[in-house]
């Protein structure tokens, strides 16, 4: 798996061919330093779509959208196991947009947490003793 940096331009055809997650429709972006929009390329292909962002605590990143074009061909579980991989060590969060989707994540060790505020967040952290280090 390799995340290459993605621009306006393909955004907005990616955007008009493949995605289908309503989160991505509220999105204007201006390509800001705290955003990263990248293509996931895997096998040659590029196959999907991810932003992410800082996290909310330490040592964090945020998934703030993740979608796979083609679905069913397990392209979604390769791609998890190859962001655990590009950022070992790092905690990494995202809030499940439903059911089906968190128990998607939840198949891949991640594990719900109180974000502090009374939300379900869903981390996936590589040992607790590296996370309260």
């Amino acid at each position: 798996m390799e995340l290459v940096a993605c621009t306006k331009e393909e955004f907005e055809h990616y955007k008009e061919m493949y995605l289908t997650l309503p989160t991505w429709d509220i999105l204007s972006f201006d390509f800001i330093d705290d955003l990263e929009l990248c293509k996931i390329k895997m096998d040659g292909n590029i196959v999907g779509l991810i932003e992410f962002s800082l996290g909310m605590i330490p040592n964090s990143i945020h998934i703030d959208n993740l979608e796979v074009f083609q679905k069913g061909n397990r392209f979604g579980s390769r791609i998890i196991a190859g962001l655990k991989q590009e950022f070992k060590g790092v905690i990494l969060e995202l809030y499940s947009s439903s059911n089906k989707s968190a128990s998607f994540w939840k198949e891949h060790q991640f594990k719900e947490e109180d974000d502090g505020t009374g939300t379900i967040i869903l981390r996936y952290v590589v040992s607790e003793e590296r996370r309260n280090a």
